[in-house]
């Protein structure tokens, strides 16, 4: 980036502040979505006195946030599992009481409704995200709890990567409290998979390995037997991490 700069400036070339914004998302594409949120944050702080105005740019401003903090750690996990996440979020919001989630044109898009509460916002549109964007093509030969809890697993890190702690606390307390009060078998697929992202097994391994049997598979019924298969694995992976004591 410096090196193009400095070639402008010595053939006499004028760089505009909007080229150089310009040039600098097209480099750094994965920045995009987090100057965009500071960028309608700005917009919104500024149109104070212009309520509806000021109203679309909240909403602007809510959704750039929840995609960079979502985007942010999906990138990092498809560099130690590619493909895992495939499509990146895209947030619309809709007046209808009724959330839909889907992939389309590249994108993991989540249609629903903007709460006052943005803790709300940010845990619904991630949870409804990944139930599309984690394993596109894999996920049914996950069992539904073993699946459920790779979603919550992958949401808590999103939740806690984020700068405010609101929207980890709402998640605790109004999906994953009640789901694990509701089904002892996630509480225990959740330690399972606590214990594999301990020594990194989670991404690395365990999600690589549902990806690829869903790529081998593709096209066939999930049946119980493969499901079982996978499920296998995973506790397999967990004896191998809990046999060695953790490095610090």
């Amino acid at each position: 980036m410096s090196e193009l700069f400095y070639w402008l400036k010595i053939s006499g070339v004028t760089v505009s502040p909007v080229l150089i914004v310009v040039v600098f998302l097209f480099m750094y594409p994965d920045k995009f979505e987090h100057w965009m949120a500071i960028f309608h944050r700005i917009l919104y702080l500024l149109t104070s006195s212009l309520p509806k105005i000021r109203a679309k740019f909240d909403r602007l401003a809510v959704a750039s946030s929840i995609q960079d903090s979502v985007n942010g750690v999906c990138e990092r996990i498809n560099k130690e599992a590619p493909g895992v996440i495939p499509h990146a979020i895209k947030i619309e919001w809709v007046d209808s009481s009724t959330a839909e989630s889907f992939i389309k044109k590249g994108h993991g898009i989540v249609r629903l409704k903007h709460f006052v509460n943005q803790n709300r916002n940010i845990v619904d549109s991630t949870l409804l995200y990944l139930k599309v964007g984690l394993l596109p093509r894999s996920k049914n030969y996950l069992d539904e709890t073993l699946r459920k809890g790779c979603e919550f697993k992958i949401a808590s890190n999103i939740f806690l990567a984020r700068s405010d702690d609101g929207s980890y606390d709402y998640f605790i307390e109004n999906k994953l409290n009640p789901s694990l009060s509701n089904d002892d078998n996630l509480k225990e697929d959740l330690q399972i998979l606590e214990d594999l992202d301990s020594v990194g097994y989670f991404s690395r391994i365990f999600l690589t390995e549902v990806k690829h049997t869903g790529d081998k598979l593709l096209g066939t019924i999930p049946t119980p037997i493969i499901q079982e298969e996978l499920r296998n694995f995973a506790d397999f992976l967990r004896v191998i991490a809990t046999s060695h004591p953790k490095t610090p």
